[in-house]
């Protein structure tokens, strides 16, 4: 546990903030580019950029960028300015942070996917895997210590 500003923050949570952080650059490194050679030495002579980055890109691409920033936001809200996060019905707010960095995982899985029909996976979108990937396990790590359950499936009063 690291003391920051006189707060006592985990490593989870310190995780959590960096992956957003590095997702943002990750963001603006190629994620996807022609997958002939050709083309790509063609458009260097030329001195153009055929790669897409992940705002040049689909929804699968920015949303999951803008998930793990959201994600990364919300733990830094919760540390530094004292924001509390709602409870959602049964769902606790370290449950809410981890479907959602993993949704956005997910998302960046089915644009790897996608894009493989379309064209050469690159750097942006593999580091973008990794930190995504890296971000839902700091927050599944968080979910467990903070003692939150998953909701139950059985309504009160049930055998």
């Amino acid at each position: 546990m690291a003391n920051i500003a006189g707060r006592d923050i985990t490593t989870a949570d310190l995780a959590i903030m960096g992956t957003g952080a590095l997702m943002v650059i990750a963001s603006f490194l190629p994620w996807f580019g022609p997958q002939d050679d050709r083309i790509r030495a063609r458009a260097e002579q030329l001195g153009v950029d055929v790669s897409l980055n992940a705002w040049s890109s689909t929804f699968l691409a920015w949303g999951a960028v803008v998930l793990a920033v959201v994600v990364a936001g919300l733990v830094a809200g919760r540390l530094f300015a004292g924001f509390a996060m709602p409870t959602t019905g049964k769902t606790g707010p370290h449950l809410l942070l981890l479907m959602l960095s993993g949704l956005g995982a997910a998302l960046i899985v089915l644009r790897l996917l996608v894009g493989a029909v379309n064209g050469k996976a690159e750097i942006g979108l593999y580091l973008a895997l990794v930190l995504a990937i890296v971000q839902a396990g700091f927050a599944f790590l968080s979910f467990r210590s903070s003692g939150e359950q998953l909701p139950s499936s059985r309504r009160p009063g049930s055998a």
